[in-house]
């Protein structure tokens, strides 16, 4: 079936000896057409270095990106893409959820993140909260 839909490459980062790349799972498990979905695993020490130089062979329309222990619901990519439909929007993103089965230290990063008394209206970044809503760089 070739849906008409854009064709996406998920760029997750990882470090250069990492065998377990929860994401890449993640990835093939995504709700979308395999013929429009590529991934790609850009090794290295330096995540935003790493997904830049990984950019240049994207062959997508638009890109996903995904850290390597990410574990996006099957639902999130076409939601995300839905959202392109809109000729204003240039950019989707989504909070940085802690999983249940973290260690406990992670989770109370979560837990301090997510706060209102301590982030305020940046805690959106860590905590689902709200409705879908327009942002900008001042945020």
């Amino acid at each position: 079936m070739n849906e008409d839909v854009p064709s996406v490459t998920v760029l997750i980062a990882a470090r250069p000896d990492q065998a377990d790349i929860k994401a890449i799972a993640a990835g093939r498990a995504l709700d979308y057409p395999a013929d429009k979905l590529e991934i790609i695993v850009a090794r290295g020490k330096q995540p935003s270095a790493q997904r830049n130089a990984a950019l240049k062979a994207a062959k997508g329309e638009l890109i996903y990106f995904l850290d390597d222990d990410s574990a996006p619901q099957p639902g999130n990519l076409r939601r995300a893409v839905a959202h392109f439909g809109d000729p204003q929007v240039q950019m989707v993103g989504g909070p940085n959820v802690c999983p249940p089965e973290a260690p406990a230290l992670e989770q109370i990063f979560a837990l301090v993140l997510g706060s209102l008394l301590a982030f305020g209206p940046s805690r959106a970044r860590y905590t689902a909260v709200g409705a879908v809503r327009q942002t900008s760089e001042k945020e």
